[in-house]
Protein backbone atom coordinates (compact mmCIF):
# COMPACT_ATOMS: atom_id res chain seq x y z
CA UNK A 1 0.00 0.00 0.00
CA UNK A 2 1.37 3.23 -0.65
CA UNK A 3 -0.24 6.76 -0.19
CA UNK A 4 1.27 10.13 -1.67
CA UNK A 5 1.48 13.24 1.09
CA UNK A 6 1.98 16.77 -0.77
CA UNK A 7 3.05 19.89 1.25
CA UNK A 8 3.15 23.71 0.22
CA UNK A 9 2.40 26.67 1.26
CA UNK A 10 -0.72 26.39 -1.11
CA UNK A 11 -1.91 23.65 0.60
CA UNK A 12 -5.16 23.23 2.87
CA UNK A 13 -2.82 21.16 5.11
CA UNK A 14 0.57 22.83 4.67
CA UNK A 15 2.38 20.30 7.62
CA UNK A 16 0.83 17.39 6.15
CA UNK A 17 4.49 15.80 5.77
CA UNK A 18 5.28 17.46 9.45
CA UNK A 19 2.22 15.57 10.80
CA UNK A 20 2.55 12.39 9.05
CA UNK A 21 6.69 11.77 10.08
CA UNK A 22 5.32 12.84 13.66
CA UNK A 23 2.92 10.63 13.98
CA UNK A 24 4.91 7.84 12.24
CA UNK A 25 7.96 8.25 14.90
CA UNK A 26 5.38 8.42 17.74
CA UNK A 27 4.14 5.00 16.76
CA UNK A 28 7.38 3.53 16.29
CA UNK A 29 7.85 0.42 19.12
CA UNK A 30 11.07 -1.42 17.78
CA UNK A 31 12.83 0.95 15.71
CA UNK A 32 12.68 4.14 13.92
CA UNK A 33 15.58 4.89 11.51
CA UNK A 34 16.27 8.38 9.85
CA UNK A 35 18.43 9.58 6.97
CA UNK A 36 18.22 13.34 5.70
CA UNK A 37 20.85 16.06 4.34
CA UNK A 38 19.19 18.49 6.76
CA UNK A 39 17.90 17.80 10.08
CA UNK A 40 16.29 21.18 12.30
CA UNK A 41 13.63 19.60 13.78
CA UNK A 42 10.61 21.54 14.93
CA UNK A 43 9.24 21.37 18.88
CA UNK A 44 7.18 18.19 18.05
CA UNK A 45 9.08 16.48 15.91
CA UNK A 46 11.88 16.76 18.64
CA UNK A 47 9.45 15.71 21.24
CA UNK A 48 8.95 12.66 18.97
CA UNK A 49 12.22 11.53 18.46
CA UNK A 50 13.09 11.69 22.24
CA UNK A 51 9.78 10.11 23.61
CA UNK A 52 10.28 7.20 21.01
CA UNK A 53 14.33 7.08 22.04
CA UNK A 54 13.00 7.14 26.23
CA UNK A 55 10.31 4.81 25.69
CA UNK A 56 13.60 1.99 23.86
CA UNK A 57 12.90 2.13 20.49
CA UNK A 58 16.00 2.18 18.33
CA UNK A 59 16.42 5.45 16.93
CA UNK A 60 18.92 6.22 14.24
CA UNK A 61 19.63 9.36 13.06
CA UNK A 62 21.99 9.75 9.99
CA UNK A 63 23.33 13.29 8.49
CA UNK A 64 26.12 14.06 6.76
CA UNK A 65 29.21 15.00 8.59
CA UNK A 66 29.59 18.72 8.89
CA UNK A 67 32.29 19.28 6.90
CA UNK A 68 30.32 17.72 4.14
CA UNK A 69 27.50 19.57 4.58
CA UNK A 70 26.35 22.33 1.91
CA UNK A 71 24.92 24.43 4.24
CA UNK A 72 27.30 25.15 7.52
CA UNK A 73 24.21 27.17 9.44
CA UNK A 74 21.85 24.02 8.67
CA UNK A 75 24.61 21.58 9.89
CA UNK A 76 25.28 24.00 13.46
CA UNK A 77 21.68 24.32 13.85
CA UNK A 78 20.81 20.70 13.98
CA UNK A 79 23.90 19.72 15.96
CA UNK A 80 22.51 22.07 18.40
CA UNK A 81 20.08 19.70 19.43
CA UNK A 82 22.26 16.31 19.51
CA UNK A 83 22.57 16.71 23.10
CA UNK A 84 19.23 16.33 24.46
CA UNK A 85 18.89 13.62 21.57
CA UNK A 86 22.17 11.91 22.82
CA UNK A 87 20.63 11.81 26.78
CA UNK A 88 17.46 10.63 25.70
CA UNK A 89 18.70 7.46 23.91
CA UNK A 90 19.34 8.37 20.35
CA UNK A 91 21.97 7.62 18.44
CA UNK A 92 23.21 9.90 15.92
CA UNK A 93 25.67 9.29 12.79
CA UNK A 94 27.40 11.64 10.26
CA UNK A 95 28.06 10.23 6.88
CA UNK A 96 31.69 10.61 5.66
CA UNK A 97 32.12 9.90 2.20
CA UNK A 98 29.99 13.49 0.85
CA UNK A 99 26.97 15.16 1.28
CA UNK A 100 24.66 13.07 2.32
CA UNK A 101 21.37 13.06 -0.37
CA UNK A 102 18.82 10.33 1.21
CA UNK A 103 15.54 11.48 2.36
CA UNK A 104 13.77 8.51 3.89
CA UNK A 105 12.58 7.44 7.06
CA UNK A 106 12.03 3.66 8.42
CA UNK A 107 9.56 3.30 11.43
CA UNK A 108 9.77 -0.81 12.78
CA UNK A 109 9.43 -3.06 9.48
CA UNK A 110 5.89 -1.53 8.60
CA UNK A 111 6.16 1.87 6.73
CA UNK A 112 8.68 3.55 4.90
CA UNK A 113 8.99 6.99 4.31
CA UNK A 114 10.99 8.31 1.10
CA UNK A 115 10.94 11.46 -0.48
CA UNK A 116 11.79 14.90 -1.03
CA UNK A 117 11.52 16.23 2.78
CA UNK A 118 13.89 17.06 4.81
CA UNK A 119 13.57 16.69 8.76
CA UNK A 120 13.38 20.74 8.91
CA UNK A 121 11.20 23.46 9.18
CA UNK A 122 11.77 24.88 5.54
CA UNK A 123 10.94 21.07 4.12
CA UNK A 124 7.94 21.05 6.81
CA UNK A 125 6.11 24.42 6.35
CA UNK A 126 7.77 26.36 3.44
CA UNK A 127 8.98 24.60 0.50
CA UNK A 128 6.67 22.45 -2.21
CA UNK A 129 7.47 18.73 -0.82
CA UNK A 130 6.13 15.23 -1.75
CA UNK A 131 6.67 12.02 0.20
CA UNK A 132 5.88 8.65 -0.54
CA UNK A 133 4.71 6.66 2.42
CA UNK A 134 4.60 2.96 2.09
CA UNK A 135 3.13 0.41 4.13
CA UNK A 136 4.92 -2.88 2.79
CA UNK A 137 7.33 -4.82 5.13
CA UNK A 138 9.82 -6.06 2.14
CA UNK A 139 10.04 -2.61 0.90
CA UNK A 140 10.79 -1.29 4.61
CA UNK A 141 13.60 -4.46 4.94
CA UNK A 142 15.25 -3.62 1.87
CA UNK A 143 15.46 0.44 2.55
CA UNK A 144 16.94 -1.11 6.46
CA UNK A 145 20.08 -2.66 4.60
CA UNK A 146 20.47 0.56 2.72
CA UNK A 147 20.67 1.92 6.01
CA UNK A 148 22.98 -0.26 7.27
CA UNK A 149 25.23 0.33 4.62
CA UNK A 150 25.14 3.47 4.90
CA UNK A 151 25.81 3.69 9.09
CA UNK A 152 29.27 1.76 7.74
CA UNK A 153 30.22 4.83 5.78
CA UNK A 154 29.53 6.82 9.13
CA UNK A 155 30.60 7.94 12.12
CA UNK A 156 28.42 7.99 15.87
CA UNK A 157 28.48 10.86 17.60
CA UNK A 158 29.32 10.22 21.23
CA UNK A 159 28.33 12.49 24.07
CA UNK A 160 31.95 12.57 25.61
CA UNK A 161 33.09 13.80 22.56
CA UNK A 162 30.01 16.57 22.39
CA UNK A 163 31.64 17.54 26.22
CA UNK A 164 34.66 18.90 24.52
CA UNK A 165 33.95 20.85 22.01
CA UNK A 166 34.99 24.05 21.75
CA UNK A 167 33.49 27.41 22.92
CA UNK A 168 33.19 28.73 19.18
CA UNK A 169 31.51 26.12 18.23
CA UNK A 170 28.89 25.71 21.04
CA UNK A 171 28.63 29.47 20.57
CA UNK A 172 27.68 28.77 16.55
CA UNK A 173 25.29 26.19 17.68
CA UNK A 174 23.52 28.27 19.74
CA UNK A 175 23.40 31.18 17.34
CA UNK A 176 22.36 28.70 14.56
CA UNK A 177 19.34 27.68 16.93
CA UNK A 178 18.10 30.97 17.19
CA UNK A 179 17.79 30.87 13.57
CA UNK A 180 16.17 27.33 13.09
CA UNK A 181 12.73 28.79 12.83
CA UNK A 182 13.57 30.32 9.60
CA UNK A 183 16.49 27.02 8.52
Amino acid sequence: MLQVVPSGPDLPFIDAIAAQFTAAIASAQERCWIATPYFVPDEPLSLALKTAALRGCDLRLLVPLPRNNDSTLVSLAGASYYDELLAAGCRIYEYLPGMLHAKYLLVDDRVAAIGSANMDVRSFYLNYEVTALFYDRRLTLDLADVFTKELAQALEVRPEARKQLSLPRRLGEGFARLLSPLL
